[in-house]
């Protein structure tokens, strides 16, 4: 249990565990997970960006082999139980639940009071069988592996890092939304991504691929406040162009590779200078692109 963000190599040891456990007693292997950060309820000032959405985690916990995945909202009611009545609902969700794997520091229940030896002495009086196995957490450079870490990574820019914790290149997703066409007048027509809620890379241009469920564009991303463009209240924008791609993107869900940072975010005097280097940002984006290929 847990909110599993990421899914980084430390939650992969658990639920590598978790499937050897289930294997051992032929039994099904699942995940109970929660669909929105505990913060959000408890501390919601505090609440942190998400490093993926829901759908991306279902995807990646079918992909490591699991069973099932229930992700479940945590609200005031659920932050209410105790860690009695908390165990009780993961038994409830998992009937028969005859094993849990989990990182050795899990803590649940209100004040976060549980841990696996209360966990254990809990299962134990639903089924004789139950099972409770605490994984030792993971550390990287001297660091215990945690989502937080992984964030903290991805706002500074330390992509590659991050992707050596999450087992797997880090990716950007999002929906494309209509933007308000300013791009299209400049001729430079770009994908609004919506990415509420998740944590993005520094203020930049960026050399990119973006990735449709069914094809791959080469292209060019810029993540700021477009300060030349901007008028009004300021909003955070995560645009990118593909040249010569003509398809409709509206609707579909996108994830980007960062290959490189191209430069910081500017301020032009008038709209020639930004679309000249606009065009050098693309030209720049090509080269990285083809040099990856």
């Amino acid at each position: 249990m847990g909110v599993f963000d990421g899914l980084h190599l430390g939650h992969q040891r658990v639920i590598g565990k978790t499937l050897e456990l289930a294997q051992s007693l032929d039994a099904a292997a699942g995940v109970l997970t929660f669909q929105n950060h505990p913060s959000s309820i408890l501390r919601p000032e505090q609440s942190p960006a998400m490093i993926y959405p829901n759908a991306v985690r279902q995807q990646l916990f079918q992909s490591l082999g699991l069973d099932f995945a229930w992700m479940i909202p945590f609200g005031p009611e659920l932050s209410a139980l105790d860690a009695s009545q908390f165990a009780q609902l993961m038994a409830k969700h998992a009937s028969p639940l005859i094993g849990v794997v989990a990182g050795d520091t899990f803590r649940f229940g209100h004040q976060r009071k549980g841990d696996l030896k209360l966990l254990s002495h809990c299962l134990n009086q639903l089924s004789h069988r139950a099972q409770v196995i605490g994984v030792p957490q993971l550390e990287h450079n001297d660091e215990i592996m945690s989502s937080t870490r992984i964030r903290q990574l991805i706002a500074n820019g330390q992509l590659k890092e991050a992707g050596e914790l999450l087992g797997r290149t880090y990716l950007l997703h999002g929906t494309v939304v209509r933007g308000d066409g300013l791009g299209r007048q400049l001729g430079f027509p770009t994908a609004n991504l919506d990415t509420s809620g998740l944590v993005t890379p520094p203020v930049g241009v960026y050399a990119i691929y973006g990735q449709t469920a069914s094809s791959r564009f080469g292209g060019v991303m810029n993540i700021g406040w477009r300060p030349t463009l901007q008028k009004g209240e300021k909003s955070l924008r995560v645009e990118a162009h593909f040249p010569g791609v003509e398809v409709d993107l509206y609707g579909q869900a996108l994830s980007i590779q960062f290959n490189a940072k191209i430069r910081d975010e500017s301020r032009f005097p008038s709209l020639d200078a930004l679309k000249t280097q606009i065009e050098k940002d693309v030209q720049a984006a090509h080269h990285i692109n083809a040099s990856i290929d």
